[in-house]
């Protein structure tokens, strides 16, 4: 069955938040809730960090929104994030407000529509080095709009089958504090070093073989239009996900190109750094691949194998990264800067190797254990049946 398809501003209003001046103390710290984006994490809103006074929402662009409007995060780190307050809150000027209009828009509906385009709307607003989704491109975002009845039976089947995703997300996050808990008993806090570990710099730490850093090509090297379907793969910032290497999403050049680009290759067990976007997400290489290089926004890490496993340097900036030199994490997880002349200055804790290798053993059956969670697949159900309702 067909369904009617309309421009997302003519089924909900659409509007931003805005910020008080922060000079003003009597506009800080009053009874209104107030948002930043990073605080929506696609699910409803029960709590919030900061908030403002009247006089501060009265001075400001900031809005009052209503329980159950849908919140759109617009830019930065966190752009495409959704959430849906569950009581009045303002926002700041990152935060798109959506208030479906009820006789024709479900707003369960309208959330799970903006989750399921996330990607594309991400892919749209890229202009520089974060997405920027500009209110007039939410505004004519193209929705299905079935009767208001079948929009609440589809968003009740998708709650059904995110909460089973939900419930495997909460079990995979328990193995992954219990990897974190055994990496503290075995190395310890590297602020504190209370296991006397030799502390060295990351640069004599490095790669023999070849440059033990390396940015991506710049942009003039790797254009557009070098892009194909298939061939050697380009990873991406989007190949980082949570400490770990995701084959998907990642760009191809033909063995024609990847000649000219060697220098920039990667080798299996090297470390890829975002130095864009959300600064510092890394992770290790694992891929079947026989050649690929880094994308602009990237650095590349080789390390000394005899020395240093990089597993263990990965989960040490995971875990401790803001306790490790002069690195600092912002709001949003990410480092505040990181290039190669910093990463090199850096000076870590290195235990012993037979150590190191010891806790990836450990490391390996938590792996294993989760893997058995994975494959219950209720994610992937869940995106099945998003794409079937709404692709």
């Amino acid at each position: 069955m067909k369904w009617e398809i309309r421009e997302l501003g003519q089924v909900a209003d659409t509007t931003s938040g805005g910020t008080p001046t922060r000079t003003k103390s009597e506009y800080w710290g009053g009874d209104i809730p107030w948002l930043k984006s990073g605080e929506l994490r696609d699910c409803y809103i029960d709590s919030n960090e900061e908030f403002i006074t009247a006089s501060g929402l009265k001075n400001s662009s900031a809005k009052l929104f209503a329980p159950g409007t849908l919140l759109l995060a617009l830019y930065g780190a966190t752009a495409g994030k959704l959430g849906i307050l569950g009581f009045p809150a303002s926002t700041n000027q990152a935060v798109c407000g959506i208030t479906p209009k009820a006789d024709v828009m479900h707003t369960k509906f309208l959330y799970y529509f903006l989750l399921s385009k996330r990607e594309q709307i991400i892919k749209d607003s890229f202009g520089g080095a974060q997405p920027n989704i500009s209110q007039g491109y939410v505004r004519k975002l193209r929705v299905p709009v079935p009767p208001v009845h079948v929009q609440q039976q589809i968003a009740d089947t998708l709650d059904k089958a995110d909460a089973l995703r939900r419930k495997d997300q909460e079990i995979l996050q328990k193995y992954d504090q219990l990897a974190q808990s055994i990496f503290y008993d075995m190395f310890g806090d590297p602020s504190t070093n209370e296991k006397g570990w030799v502390f060295k710099d990351v640069e004599l730490l490095l790669s023999q073989e070849k440059d033990g850093t390396k940015c991506g090509p710049f942009g003039s090297a790797l254009k557009k239009e070098d892009y194909q379907s298939s061939g050697v793969p380009v990873w991406v910032m989007d190949n980082i996900k949570n400490s770990t290497f995701d084959e998907t999403g990642c760009l191809f050049i033909s063995e024609e190109k990847f000649a000219q680009l060697r220098s920039y290759c990667i080798d299996p067990g090297d470390i890829i750094i975002s130095r864009a976007g959300t600064v510092g997400k890394m992770c290790v290489v694992d891929t079947a691949f026989p050649h690929s290089i880094i994308s602009t926004n990237l650095i590349r890490l080789s390390l000394n194998k005899s020395m240093i496993e990089p597993e263990y340097f990965v989960l040490l900036f995971k875990y401790f990264g803001n306790k490790i030199g002069r690195l600092r994490k912002g709001a949003d997880g990410a480092f505040t800067h990181m290039n190669t002349s910093v990463l090199c200055s850096l000076t870590i804790p290195v235990p012993p190797l037979e150590l190191q290798t010891a806790f990836l053993h450990v490391l390996d059956r938590v792996k294993a254990s989760k893997d058995l969670v994975t494959k219950n697949r209720t994610n992937a159900l869940f995106t099945s049946l998003l794409q079937q309702y709404l692709a």
